[in-house]
């Protein structure tokens, strides 16, 4: 299983905003009649709300429901809603009993001067014990640039007054170093908490340059490892479906469109069966062989792919989820497996049965005719083009396999070099 994203499901002009502005935060509870109601920040606004079905089409609703920022939403046992929000000095709420015409509660939930630097809205989960836990972040500020971000976490038990806890749960100074902002938590079946977070530090080969992250602590407290779930963007918020699955709703921004917000859904996925992957690819089993690498391989091929890699990475890779790693791409040449381009210059896959991965390198010529070797710049990568910015720098852009989950499913891979193509990032 793993998060299957259904793109972009919002954008400024669905609520009212001018393009180029921020929609962003979105926060969703699933309303007494089973629909999913979606909190949601408009710049110039304030927080409106939209209400779907389904968790990707939603109608705008009348009204404004709070006027602070970077909204978080909780149903609570009778019903009622609790939005908490950014204010001034720190992260203030309101209670209704519709969803839809909510009443400032006195005092603040958060304050920054506790932290000693601005923070973001919590995610709150109810414990064992009835009592709850949030977990927030310092919260980022526009200009400062991709620095690092850490999360913190508090008790209480009338989500009212809040108990900072000692130590940072996610970030430096933790046993989970990654830079983590604005988290959502989620309790699992086995009462374990999962925290997903912007990790705004991430290679392009793991989602990046900012991604959703995930880790899971059977103490709610201690989270040691880590993993990407690559979906780019931020501001991740988790909600379970009455079907039990999972849905997240997460955000990003353009400055062409402004922000736009994005719905993933996890447990939806079809398993990965190994002894078909030579009948069907991402485009199921018409899809001619250059959508899929991995058809062409023979019975000896797959076997030696699963006994170096195992049969759940084998199936990830082979479906185009996730990338193999360096090591793991050291089994394909050691399993007897060329790797190369098409060979016939037209995108259609190689003229012989050699498999082929895409690959995108990069290479320097004074005159245009000679070059130098070139250097490997993307795995899975394919019809690369570069723009040169008016400030220097040079812009790499492909057809991006490694996110591919089914027909027109890819993404558009970027890559920067601030130092005239010497390196990218």
């Amino acid at each position: 299983e793993r998060w299957i994203s259904d793109g972009v499901i919002l954008q400024p002009e669905d609520l009212g905003v001018e393009a180029g502005l921020p929609i962003a935060d979105a926060s969703g509870v699933i309303t007494t009649d089973g629909q999913v109601r979606l909190y949601v920040f408009a710049q110039e606004q304030g927080v409106r709300s939209l209400i779907s079905d389904d968790g990707v089409h939603f109608e705008l609703e009348e009204g404004i429901r709070v006027t602070g920022g970077m909204p978080r939403a909780i149903i609570l046992d009778d019903g009622s809603v609790r939005i908490f929000f950014i204010t001034n000095d720190g992260i203030g709420s309101a209670i209704s009993t519709d969803g839809l015409l909510f009443e400032n509660e006195a005092g603040l939930r958060f304050e920054n001067a506790d932290f000693g630097e601005e923070v973001t809205t919590p995610s709150i989960v109810e414990l064992a014990d009835g009592t709850y836990r949030a977990y927030l972040s310092d919260l980022p500020r526009p200009g400062t640039g991709p620095s690092p971000h850490h999360t913190y976490s508090a008790v209480s038990e009338d989500m009212l007054t809040w108990e900072i806890e000692d130590g940072i749960r996610v970030g430096e100074g933790s046993a989970l170093p990654d830079s983590a902002e604005h988290p959502a938590a989620f309790i699992n079946a086995d009462g374990s908490t999962s925290l997903y977070y912007c990790n705004n530090q991430v290679s392009p080969q793991e989602g990046g340059p900012t991604a959703i992250f995930h880790a899971v602590a059977a103490d709610g407290l201690s989270f040691t490892e880590s993993e990407t779930t690559y979906l780019n963007g931020c501001d991740p918020d988790i909600l379970l479906m009455p079907d039990g699955t999972l849905r997240m709703f997460y955000g990003n921004f353009s400055p062409e469109i402004g922000g736009v917000l994005y719905s993933a859904a996890f447990g939806l996925a079809e398993p990965i069966d190994v002894d078909d992957l030579q009948n069907s690819g991402p485009q199921g089993p018409s899809s001619d062989q250059g959508s899929n690498p991995f058809q062409s391989l023979s019975d000896e091929e797959i076997a030696c792919l699963e006994s170096a890699w195992g049969g759940e990475a084998l199936g990830e890779i082979s479906s185009f989820s996730r990338p193999p790693t360096e090591i793991e791409m050291q089994a394909i040449p050691e399993c007897g497996i060329e790797i190369r381009g098409p060979s016939d210059g037209g995108g259609n896959g190689p003229e012989d049965d050699t498999t082929f991965i895409d690959q995108t390198y990069y290479a320097f010529s004074d005159d245009g005719i000679t070059w130098t070797e070139g250097k490997l710049l993307a795995e899975m990568a394919s019809v690369p083009d570069v723009i040169y910015t008016q400030n220097g720098e040079i812009l790499v852009y492909w057809v991006d396999f490694s996110f591919m989950t089914g027909p027109g499913l890819e993404r558009i891979g970027i890559a920067r070099s601030t130092d005239q193509g010497q390196s990218f990032e």
